[in-house]
């Protein structure tokens, strides 16, 4: 009885799949949730979490009139979550694109050096990161 009703059930949906209802159907019920509108907006900070099975980019933006200390009042705009591996494109790209243009303009868009000792980040990986000479 199991096998039969397995068989006639799975045939059932091979016939469906090829309906212009089924596809309909699966586009509203299984697509749509998942489908947004996409958006335009400013953000001042980032949260990135990384796993094992993905990352997930959440953009922020601070409050200006917030007396909190570090500004903790954020609002969350949005949400991205992506596969590491296009993380991992995305961080590429960012940086060969960043690497050019101020190669281009002949400028370095520096980042002030409370900011680097906020996340924990030295001189030296910074500068190696992105590929700067030393000065000195």
């Amino acid at each position: 009885r199991g096998p039969t009703v397995t068989v006639a059930i799975y045939s059932a949906i091979i016939q469906l799949q090829s309906s212009a209802w089924w596809q309909t159907a699966f586009l509203r019920l299984v697509m749509v949730p998942f489908m947004h509108e996409p958006f335009d907006v400013y953000a001042d900070s980032f949260n990135v979490s990384i796993t094992a099975w993905g990352a997930k980019l959440s953009f922020r933006l601070s409050n200006p009139d917030s007396e909190a200390p570090d500004n903790a009042e954020r609002q969350t705009l949005g949400t991205i979550r992506m596969s590491n591996e296009l993380l991992k494109v995305m961080v590429f790209l960012l940086k060969e694109q960043i690497v050019d243009r101020e190669n281009e303009y002949d400028v370095q868009f520096d980042v002030p050096q409370w900011v680097l000792e906020q996340l924990g980040v030295s001189d030296e990986d910074w500068d190696e990161f992105w590929g700067y000479e030393d000065e000195d």
